[in-house]
């Protein structure tokens, strides 16, 4: 299942969402909000905002615990943004569903402004993150061309 999702007020909003062929669901539908922290679309988008608009976003959050996997704190979820930015990919392990694995990136405008992020979710009895990585070239390929076709696009920020 892919999404397309943008930062809202700190949250994740989805906007579109391509479903599997297969009887595969995630949560998340057209419309409905999520944490940032816990998901893929969210920890890509985090991790490309501005320093301070990040510092102000993670104050706001409570950090609940929907799985064991789930970051309850600022400084878990920091050191992993920074391999966000490092490899321009996020993942959800279980963070936000139990049973889900997402793979991640954000989509920026030619001028490097944040535009929202792009996933593919799966179960994880079928792929694992490691399994997903063969999804990330396609992942930032895609991601980039909505990037170059969106600079005249509208969004909130």
């Amino acid at each position: 299942t892919v999404h397309l999702a943008q930062l809202d007020n700190g949250q994740v909003l989805f906007i579109d969402k391509l479903r599997a062929t297969d009887r595969f669901q995630t949560l998340a539908q057209v419309g409905q909000v999520a944490p940032a922290y816990c998901t893929g679309v969210g920890k890509a988008m985090l991790a490309f905002i501005a320093p301070k608009r990040l510092q102000i976003v993670l104050q706001q959050q409570s950090f609940y615990k929907f799985t064991p996997a789930t970051h309850t704190s600022v400084a878990s979820l920091n050191q992993e943004l920074e391999c966000v930015r490092k490899d321009g990919i996020a993942f959800d392990r279980e963070e936000h569903e139990q049973g889900i694995n997402s793979i991640a990136t954000p989509i920026l405008s030619s001028s490097g402004r944040l535009i929202g992020a792009i996933s593919i979710a799966t179960a994880t009895n079928r792929f694992d993150c490691e399994a997903l990585m063969q999804f990330k070239g396609s992942l930032l390929e895609t991601a980039k061309k909505i990037g170059e076709d969106a600079t005249s696009w509208q969004f909130p920020s």
